[in-house]
């Protein structure tokens, strides 16, 4: 297993575990949508897993921009000792995220941090190693079964259409053991109870 990725595991399974506490756990608990299975919006888990980062040492922005490109941002990014990580979050029920989804991976490759403000009392951070982390949050099973799969050669059961073939297409990518990491957070209450099962999904990278 790769120690690197390990780490930012072991991160965002605490911020993804903090954000089943706010939901279910904690005494003063609470569900912040209305309507039946409404999604959770994705910058719930950004929060809670970015705060995890801060907690961590990890120095945290959300949505830098693209260099040259101030209408191009990413979810969020966190660096520390040269190490940079960068991330993007997604509800994932409906085709077009998933198309959105496999854009923001490519996304995720090109981030670089801007030099924009380099002068000669300062330079941006140098960067030896990059890591891209993907979240999301689903009510299906299916598509938390195919995401936490060793790979994703099929699609989703009952899942079809260019978004899931394009999202698919971006996590094969990453099959190779060694170089990622895929995971699933049950963020639900116990299974007694009659609350529909919802899962946070979470894949870690290298770039």
């Amino acid at each position: 297993m790769n120690p690197a990725l390990m780490d930012i595991e072991r991160i965002v399974k605490r911020g993804l575990r903090s954000l089943r506490n706010c939901l279910w756990d904690d005494p003063e608990c609470y569900w912040p949508q209305e309507g039946e299975q409404n999604g959770l919006p994705e910058r719930n888990l950004s929060i809670h897993v970015g705060h995890r980062f801060l907690a961590d040492g990890w120095i945290v922005f959300a949505e830098p921009s693209f260099p040259g490109r101030t209408d191009r941002r990413i979810d969020f990014m966190a660096l520390k000792r040269g190490v940079l990580v960068t991330a993007e979050c997604k509800q994932l029920d409906m085709s077009d995220r998933s198309a959105q989804f496999a854009h923001d991976i490519r996304g995720l490759k090109s981030f670089r941090l801007t030099k924009a403000w380099n002068n000669k009392e300062y330079q941006a951070p140098k960067v030896t190693r990059r890591i891209g982390v993907l979240l999301a949050n689903t009510w299906s099973f299916e598509v938390q079964h195919w995401w936490k799969g060793s790979n994703h050669v099929l699609l989703p059961d009952g899942r079809s259409g260019p978004g899931w073939k394009a999202l698919r297409t971006e996590l094969r990518k990453f099959d190779e053991p060694g170089c990622s990491v895929f995971g699933v957070e049950w963020l639900n209450r116990p299974s007694e109870t009659d609350e529909p099962d919802f899962w946070a999904l979470y894949a870690m990278f290298e770039l």
